[in-house]
């Protein structure tokens, strides 16, 4: 199995010109994330997530939703609460 990478150490390399791939995932860093605080909202996640955009985070949870790894709840217009899928 390949090593997942983030984007930002992609970005990075190091003095070598390599990816490190020792750095989470903003994927893997949502799941901790949600783990934690199961049914927030995504604007909540955005906050606990200081050094990602919004739109880093909407992306990302777009992808884990899209893949069954996230559950997204409509809450009201516009407002959804996160929470991991039962393995």
């Amino acid at each position: 199995m390949k090593p997942r990478v983030s984007w930002d150490t992609l970005a990075r390399g190091n003095s070598e010109g390599r990816a490190m791939v020792n750095e989470q995932t903003i994927e893997d860093r949502i799941i901790e994330t949600v783990s934690r605080s199961p049914g927030c909202l995504i604007e909540e996640l955005a906050l606990e997530c200081p050094g990602l955009t919004w739109n880093q985070v909407f992306l990302a949870v777009d992808r884990l939703s899209r893949t069954g790894q996230l559950l997204l709840s409509r809450k009201g217009p516009g407002v959804y609460a996160v929470r991991v899928a039962a393995p």
